[in-house]
């Protein structure tokens, strides 16, 4: 569903990379994201507009090499 996303409730244990990646991203830690709801809606907001973004990109390079 298009602009529709789903927050888990169930705990996920975190890796290393999962800490880093979310940290370059966003600048916040895991727990952060974990422990605050607004948080985690911003976060998957801008997630979900740099796919868009990304998806964009990818339709322009193909249709340059068409």
């Amino acid at each position: 569903m298009k602009g529709w996303f789903i927050i888990s409730s169930s705990k996920l244990e975190p890796t290393a990379s999962m800490e880093t990646a979310l940290y370059q991203a966003h600048g916040i830690s895991y727990a952060q994201y974990e422990n605050c709801f607004e948080t985690q809606l911003k976060v998957e907001r801008q997630r979900e507009k740099d796919y868009e973004e990304s998806m964009r990109l990818c339709e322009q390079f193909d249709r340059k090499l068409k």
